[in-house]
């Protein structure tokens, strides 16, 4: 299981969050979601075998953040 954690300059409130973890748990193989919007923190947890960083860093995007604050 792979644990990555990005951070998001533009997460800001509680409707941030619901959009975040109800596209992230889309993806094949999330195990976890957890979403910080005091520190615009999103923790996620996965199955390399099933998805990749990439998938969830496109998601973020899509949904209008930057997601370029990946630390592993």
């Amino acid at each position: 299981m792979v644990e990555n954690t990005w951070v998001l300059p533009d997460l800001k409130t509680k409707e941030d969050e619901a959009k975040i973890l109800q596209a992230l748990h889309r993806i094949w193989g999330v195990r976890d979601v957890t979403v910080q919007v005091d520190t615009g923190e999103v923790f996620v947890s996965f199955e390399e075998a099933e998805s990749s960083s990439q998938d969830f860093e496109q998601a973020l995007i899509e949904l209008g953040y930057d997601a370029k604050g990946r630390t592993e």
